[in-house]
This record gives C-alpha cells, structure tokens and sequence, in this order.
C-alpha cells in the first residue's frame, strides 16, 4: 500500500514539474548562403509555420554574422496554421562607421519555441566591387562528412577575369564554424594567367565538435577579392558527444524526472521483493514456535484435571489457533510460490533469450536469402534511381550554360558589329571592351563546363562501382542458394539410392527362400522311400499278400498325403508372417 502510494506521489510530481507542452513547427529555409558586393545591401525572408493544434511562443536569436546581418523581428506569437515571414537584412556597412572588409563571414538563426528548437546556419560572401579574379572549388563528394584530424582535398581553379597575361594572385583559405570562429587559415601566392588548377589538402584539428563547418578561399589582387566557398560537416566521437550535449540541454529537465522516477521505481520495486523474503522466513519461524505452543497445551489439557465445559473451550480456541496458523502457512507459501514463479519465469526468459542469439548465429534460410536479394535488387534500383536524376540535373545544366553562353555571346558580338566600322575613340573602346568580356565569358564558360564534365564522370564511376558491388552480392547470395540446394539434392539422391539397395535385397532374400522351397518340394521324402522297400519286398512274397499291402498301401499313402498337407500349410503360414 506504502508503495502504490509513494508510486501515485511520483507521479504527479513528474506532472506538476515536466516543462509546457512544445509546439511544432517548420521553416522553408535550411541554408542561407547570400553574396553581397562591398556597397550594396539585400533582404532575405524566413517563413515559419506553426504546424502544432496549439498556439506558440517564438524567439529568434543570431549567432556570429559579423555584424553584416539585422533580424526585423525577435519575438512573435502564432496561432495552429499561422504563418510569420521575418526579414534577414544583409548590409555591407554600417552608417557612419567603416565599411566591413571583403571575406567570409558564417552565422546560425536559432529559431526556439519552449523546447522545440531549429537552427539555419548562415554564409555571407562579401566581395569586393569589381572582381578581376574569381574562384571555383572541386570536392569529391566523399569528403562531404569528416571526423577529426582527417584530411580534406580540395581542387582549386581560378579564373583571370582581366586579362591573359600572367600575374600574380594571393590565395586566403580559411575554415569557419557556424559561429563565425576561425578554426584554420593558411595564405599562399599563385601564378594565373587564364586559368590555374590547385590541388590543396587540409589537416582537420583534433577535438571539432559535430557540425556545419564551411572553407572558403579569398582570390586576392590589389582592390579585387573573390570568394567561393564549400560547406562540410564533421562528425565522429566529439559529434556523439555534442549531439547528446544538446539534446540534454534541450530536455535536460524531462530527463531528469524520468530517470528520478525510474530509479524510485526500480528501489521501490526491489525493496519489495527483499522484504517478501525476509518476512517469509521471520513469519515461517514465529509460526513453528506458535505451532509448538499449541501441541503443548493440547498435550497439558490432556494430562490436567480441568472441567469438561473449560476443556470444550480451551479445545475450541487451539483449534481456531490452529486453523489460523493453517491460513498463514498457506499465505507463506504463496508468497514463495509467486517468488519462485518469478524466479523461473526470469530463467525462461534468459534461456529464450540465449536461444534466440544463437539461432540468430546459424545458416540463414531460403527466405532470408530471397529477402535480401530482394533488399539488394531495391538498393540497385534506387541507385539507378539516383543516377539517373543526378545524370538529368547535369545534362540539363549544361543546356542552360550553353544558352547562357550563346545568349552573352550574341549580345556582344551584336555589340561588335554594331560599333566595328566607326572609327573614333568611343567606338574602338566599347569593341575593345567586348572583345575582352567576349573572351573572359569564352575562359569562364569552359571552365564551367570542364567541372561539370568532371563530376558526370565521376558521378558515372561511382554509380558503376555500386552496381557491380550490388551484382557481386547477388551472385554470392545467389551461389550460397544454390550450393545449398545442391547439397539437399545429394541427400535426397542417397537416400534413394539406399532405399534401392534395400529393396533388392529384400528381393534377392524371397528369390533364395523361393528356391528353398521349391528344392524340399521335389526332394522325396524319407517315408516314400521306405515304403518303396517295403513294397518291393512284399511283392516278391508272393500274390497272397498283395490285396493285404494295397490296403496298408492306402491307408499309408493317406496319411504320408495327411502328414505332407498339414506341414505344407504350417510352412505357408511361417513364411507369411515373415
């Protein structure tokens, strides 16, 4: 009773203290990656829907940005189905102070609703005005996820927006986290003239928490700066670690209830059971002694000189005594059945449990095989799936650069013709100017296709090295089915074979006692012989006896014929019972 009410207690404690009820919601941002030019300003909007049956509280909070980010509102309230739209105001300066130097900048939008949380990590590509020199970064996707103290191989390309004569541009790689803190940078010099193609690897330090890392690289040449970046993320060991961090701050109070209430439960529960037997073996011995009292004074009242009315009723009161004994006995053992059915039912559930890890050992079925070809023949198609898709994405890129191409390069060979045959300064500068752009669209365009070139191959490669991995398990799944029924038919043809060998044995056996018969049957028997002496010498007797011997003869052959039948059909009888 003690229990259920210190269960009951619990209970509602864990109720009165568990944190408001949390509120779902969705965002149709999961990135923000916005490039600006020194001088300008832009606006990003985020819309967020309550998507609960219940209305909400919302609180917007900024980390890191630099400074280059505003948010126009920070706390708002939306009913079930709502929908609120805040604004992300980038800026390049702020008035009347300095402008903000060219590079990158990373910041994260915490969106918080009680204890419901999303957060949008925020990249700002701050270029300078007027770029001479611009950048393009190459990763195989295999390094998109990362741990700790790995290594990240980046191919660089950079384009000479000015011309094709040879200078010298100073190349600024830097790696940000989301809370725009520098975790590596390194600065080298480089010789372009068109194009130059880098290939730079990046020792990740020990200790990275998990998360949305991004590498950018400054193209740096006198007032020009160009940006490209690429975004990773880091996982391993330190990322378990900070995932389960976050998800203790964010229901640390919900946890802590829960595992105090389970540990009440599980003492409560435990107390329980250590009390029963101990009480049990107290209750067992105060109960013989009781017993024993009892036979004592049956055996007084016996022995003693006692009214019989007062006998009566002292015989009555040991009796309910008795009686009384008898019930708690019957309770003891209740209770040591019920710990003993506990008892056992733990060790069938253990040896249940052994078994069931050991089956799990053994040779997979015909079913199990048929599932996981199955499972390999979804993984092909999904693949082929994905290839294909990722294989339009490309092909479809390629027609828009190309029509991008077409497009600038009409316009400004139009630009051309139109100004080629005046001959005075004005003209000669606007063809000399889109000669220039015309050649630097031609440098930018190839470059562009060069990479998207790059990743359909590699894209192919991989998507071939999947499938033959997703045929060669097949064929292994395919040739362990078939060994396996190769190995049942051998079985099933030896036992054939032994029931064959069996069976004419068993004919040769009838042949032989067949034949056995058939000699015993032809073979003349002792009685005829001697009865053929018999006659023989009798008939050289004399005529007087042979009427005498015909009869013997008959009464003779009667019975050898008697005799013979009967053995014959006791015979019959013994052979088909075997």
């Amino acid at each position: 009773m003690e229990n259920k009410r210190l269960l009951i207690v619990i209970i509602a404690l864990a109720l009165i203290l568990s944190p408001a009820y949390a509120v779902n919601f969705e965002t149709d941002q999961f990135l923000i990656k916005n490039l600006i030019k020194t001088g300008e300003t832009s606006t990003i909007s985020v819309r967020i829907t309550n998507t609960d049956v219940n209305a909400g509280e919302f609180a917007l909070s900024l980390v890191g940005g630099g400074g280059l980010i505003d948010v126009t509102e920070q706390k708002f309230s939306l009913d079930s189905g709502e929908t609120n739209s805040v604004d992300l105001r980038f800026r390049s300066a702020i008035p009347g102070k300095s402008a903000f130097s060219p590079g990158i900048y990373t910041g994260k939008l915490n969106i918080v609703s009680d204890d419901k949380r999303a957060v949008i990590p925020i990249i700002i590509e701050l270029e300078s005005y007027n770029v001479l020199f611009d950048s393009n970064l190459y990763v195989d996707p295999q390094y998109k996820e990362l741990s700790p103290r790995s290594n990240l191989i980046v191919d660089v390309r950079v384009f000479n927006l000015k011309s094709r004569e040879t200078e010298q541009v100073e190349l600024k790689y830097t790696i940000k986290d989301m809370s725009d803190k520098i975790i590596l940078t390194e600065v080298e010099t480089a010789s372009v003239d068109s194009t130059t193609s880098l290939t730079k690897s990046f020792n990740l330090p020990g200790g990275l928490i998990a998360g949305t890392y991004v590498l950018g690289v400054e193209t740096k040449s006198s007032n020009s700066v160009g940006i490209s970046t690429y975004i990773f993320e880091v996982t391993g060991i330190f990322g378990a670690i900070n995932s389960i961090e976050s998800l203790l701050q964010k229901y640390f109070f919900s946890i802590a209830i829960g595992i105090a209430v389970l540990i009440l439960l599980l003492t409560a529960y435990g107390l329980r059971h250590t009390n029963i037997g101990l009480n049990v073996k107290h209750e067992k011995a105060r109960l013989v002694q009781k017993q024993k009292i009892l036979t004592e004074l049956r055996e007084h009242l016996g022995s003693s000189s006692i009214s019989k009315k007062e006998k009566n009723k002292l015989v009555g009161e040991i009796n309910y005594a008795e009686n009384a004994l008898l019930n708690d006995f019957n309770t003891l053992n209740k209770y040591k059945d019920e710990l003993d059915e506990e008892k056992n039912l733990k060790d069938k559930f253990d040896n249940l449990k052994r078994i069931h890890q050991t089956s799990k050992v053994g040779k997979s079925s015909k079913q199990d095989e048929e599932k996981h070809l199955k499972d390999l023949g979804k993984l092909k198609d999904g693949q082929i799936r994905d290839f294909k898709e990722k294989e339009h994405t490309l092909i479809a890129l390629e027609h828009r650069l190309k029509a991008m191409k077409n497009n600038q390069k009409a316009n400004l060979e139009s630009t051309i013709r139109r100004h080629k045959h005046n001959k005075d300064r004005h003209s000669r500068a606007i063809v000399q100017d889109a000669q220039k752009k015309l050649r630097q669209i031609n440098h930018y365009y190839d470059g562009k296709e060069a990479d998207r070139k790059a990743l359909l191959n590699h894209l192919r490669k991989k998507h071939s090295v999947i499938l033959r991995h997703v045929n060669v398990e097949k064929s292994k799944v395919r040739k362990s089915w078939w060994q396996s029924y190769l190995e049942s038919r051998k079985e099933a043809q030896a036992k054939a074979l032994a029931l064959a060998k069996e069976r004419a044995r068993h004919k040769e056996h009838l042949k032989k006692t067949q034949q056995k018969a058939n000699a015993k049957k032809n073979k003349k028997s002792f009685w005829s012989n001697l009865f053929k002496k018999k006659h023989t010498d009798r008939h050289k007797v004399g005529k007087k006896h042979i009427k005498h011997n015909k009869i013997r003869k008959n009464k003779l052959l009667h019975r050898i014929v008697k005799h013979k039948l009967k053995h014959k059909r006791n015979k019959h009888k013994h052979h088909r019972k075997k």
